[in-house]
């Protein structure tokens, strides 16, 4: 999965699906990391995922890969990398 900024928002890609969020949803995820994969996973179907259909696309943008604890741990290393701090 890619994540791209794009102002204040980010943009989280994979197989053709792309969602976007805002800045502060964004830095909810940033500044909970490292977590361990299935935290992670919840964190982004349950929390960032606004309803159900933003859920749907999260989940077949994390399953893209064919390897769910791959992507979420690419994923972290990825948001890490962006240096919030």
């Amino acid at each position: 999965m890619d994540v791209e900024r794009m102002g204040d928002e980010f943009k989280f890609s994979a197989g053709g699906d792309e969602l976007v969020i805002d800045l502060e949803t964004f830095e909810d995820i940033y500044f909970a990391l490292p977590v361990n994969t299935t935290a992670f996973y919840r964190l982004l179907t349950e929390q960032v995922a606004k309803d159900d259909g933003q859920r749907e696309v999260m989940v077949r943008m994390i399953n893209a890969g064919g390897d769910m604890d791959g992507t979420l741990t690419a994923l972290q290393e990825k948001v890490q990398a962006f240096g919030l701090d």
